[in-house]
């Protein structure tokens, strides 16, 4: 069972935007952060039971997180004076158990 004062906790870096002039109006900006999450109680079983069906109790066992983990974000997007735009980006999860990283691109216009 999780209780509320179990949490997990984030010490995170402000995120870090910049945006670099490119020629004809055109914009580059580049985007990150990175973040230490704290995973309070790592235990990960969850009872269950059916009101309408007495002695129908269960466990659910889930997989445990490490209680450290660093957590990273990266982005770059560039929008061309015409509206039209294209980016990619990375989020990532470290610790000693995990290793969960995902990534995703887009292209666009704006008027």
């Amino acid at each position: 069972m999780h209780d509320l004062d179990r949490l997990p906790g984030y010490f995170n870096d402000p995120v870090a935007d910049r945006d670099i002039a490119l020629r004809d109006g055109a914009k580059l900006t580049l985007s990150g952060r990175a973040a230490w999450a704290i995973n309070g109680s790592t235990d990960c079983k969850v009872t269950a039971t059916f009101q309408s069906l007495p002695g129908a109790t269960f466990t659910i066992d889930g997989a445990e997180p490490d209680t450290n983990a660093a957590l990273l974000n990266a982005s770059a997007t560039y929008t061309s004076g015409s509206g039209l735009f294209a980016s990619l980006g990375f989020q990532g999860e470290f610790s000693g158990n995990v290793q969960s990283y995902a990534g995703k691109a887009k292209v666009g216009i704006s008027w």
